[in-house]
């Protein structure tokens, strides 16, 4: 846990999600610039200050963020089996943990106007062998190879799409290509065998 800190104060953790939460140290008591987050923290919706980033934490079982800028569209965590609307990117998955996102691939391009985009699409893993206890806690470290838990679910584009290619877990591409009808990309990872895709736009 060397990288988990925890602060303690009058500023509401969840305001740093939110956005750049600055500490400056004063001579006396002075009054937070951090605005009132007593509705978002009661309807537990976090939105950044940018408007890129939404945190939805109604229970521990369906906590999930969403990523909404122009290069990348992502859904992570234990999000609704639901479709999120990302600018012109919809996504959806049906595992109850994934992370999907959906990337410009040229440097200085947007997911409007980039000449193919790179499909993450990563659920649970562990080594073989991995083994926890009651608790939780790692009982057994395991060894190689990692096994990947398959990530079922869609990618549906405003843009029309020429072609997906499946790439293999160095991110070259394969011979075989990916399912796409309509501008929806069908996600099947245990057809696929695979954690990413380059959709190429016409």
């Amino acid at each position: 846990q060397g990288d988990e800190k925890t602060i303690s104060s009058t500023v509401p953790m969840e305001a740093l999600a939110a956005g750049r939460v600055v500490l400056e140290q004063v001579d006396k008591a002075t009054p937070s610039l951090i605005p009132d987050m007593t509705q978002p923290i009661r309807e537990k919706v976090i939105v950044s200050n940018t408007g890129q980033l939404e945190w939805h934490y109604p229970s521990h079982a369906e906590s999930y963020f969403t990523v909404n800028i122009d290069g990348t569209k992502g859904l992570v965590w234990f999000a609704p089996d639901k479709e999120f609307t990302l600018g012109d990117v919809r996504l959806q998955v049906e595992n109850k943990f994934a992370v999907l996102l959906v990337t410009a691939l040229d440097k200085g391009k947007t997911l409007a106007d980039t000449r193919s985009a790179l499909i993450t699409a990563i659920a649970r893993e562990r080594n073989t062998g991995m083994v926890y206890n009651e608790t939780r806690s790692l009982s057994a470290l395991g060894t190689a190879p990692i096994l990947l838990e398959p990530v079922f679910g869609s990618a549906t584009f405003g843009r029309k799409v020429s072609k997906v290619c499946l790439l293999d877990h160095d991110g070259k591409r394969t011979d075989r290509m990916g399912k796409i009808e309509g501008g929806k990309l069908t996600i099947d990872g245990a057809n696929d065998k695979t954690m990413y895709d380059e959709v190429v736009f016409e």
